[in-house]
Order: structure tokens, then sequence, then C-alpha cells
């Protein structure tokens, strides 16, 4: 796989602007890319080129950023695992450890403690 793409836009890629972005136009997007990894780029040059990262080194880059993944402690040796990573910032991110590869929930610090909260006043169980 190259290490970028000369023109995202052109790519056919579902592009998700960082939720630590603000309304300055400095942001950062990032797109799956089939089978393979993640695709970052630039909000302001939609056109222009984009980082590629296979799974493996995208994992990397993550983590050189201070990105880890932690199981969740209820978590059973079933695999119906739930992961969270803290990012830069304070916010949370939550994954399926079966598909490492694929989304990722991604919480602002207010919006992940709301979220917990309504989780343990049961406001996400099954009907």
């Amino acid at each position: 796989m190259k290490p970028y793409i000369e023109r995202a836009s052109a790519a056919g890629l579902e592009w998700v602007k960082s939720s630590y972005s603000g309304n300055n136009g400095n942001c950062v997007e990032v797109a799956a890319l089939p089978g393979v990894g993640r695709a970052l780029r630039d909000s302001k040059t939609p056109d222009g080129p984009a980082l590629a990262f296979g799974t493996t080194e995208f994992d990397a880059f993550l983590s050189a950023a201070g990105v880890e993944w932690v199981k969740s402690s209820y978590s059973g040796n079933n695999g119906d695992c739930v992961e969270v990573a803290t990012l830069p910032g304070g916010g949370r991110a939550l994954r399926d450890s079966k598909t490492p590869d694929g989304p990722a929930l991604a919480f602002g610090t207010t919006e992940f403690d709301a979220f917990v909260r309504g989780v343990a006043g049961g406001g996400f169980r099954r009907a």
C-alpha cells in the first residue's frame, strides 16, 4: 500500500472530522480504508493528499500519539469485548475488540461522562 493518497476527495471514502476540531477550519479528517486501515487528511485541502496507514501502522501512529486501547474489566473471555482509549485532551474512544479496524466512537470529556451516567442509569438496556 502506498503511504499516501494523491487526491483524497477522489478516493471515494467517507471522511469524518475529528471530534477535537473546532470551527476554525484547522481540522483533521479520518476515513476507513477498505480492509486495510485508515487515511488522514487536512479538511482545508480535501482535494490534496492524505496519509494512508495499514492497520499495524495506524495502531503504531495512535500509540505514538499516546492512545492506548484497554479492554473493559467487564469483558469476559468470549471475545465480546469493549475497549476504551484516553484521547489527547482527555476525551475517550470506544471500539469493539473483535473489529479493531472498524469504527470507534469518540467522545469529548463531557460527552463521555454523560454516556457513562446513561449506561449506569440503565438508559441503554434492551427492550
